[in-house]
């Protein structure tokens, strides 16, 4: 079974990957998930310079989805089913 534990006070720094089967994630957020097309989500993302955006599918009936950026350029989607 693999424990994941949630700390706040470590400052942002690369980690390399944890063995015995014990993850820490370091930052947590729990954003509000704005209702919007995922051609307004892709705007977000690139506004904000992240790599990925978390929304409520307007076009989808409001289902949770991620828009992100493919290395090879481009952009790509998930969506609840």
């Amino acid at each position: 079974m693999t424990t994941i534990s949630v700390r706040s006070d470590v400052p942002r720094q690369p980690r390399g990957i944890p063995t015995g089967g014990q993850f820490t994630a370091y930052r947590l957020q729990r954003p509000f998930l704005t209702r919007m097309t995922p051609e307004e989500a892709i705007l977000q993302m690139n506004l904000l310079h992240h790599n990925f955006f978390v929304f409520r599918n307007f076009s989808n009936g409001g289902n949770f989805s991620v828009v992100y950026s493919r290395d090879g350029g481009g952009y790509g989607m998930i969506e609840e089913s």
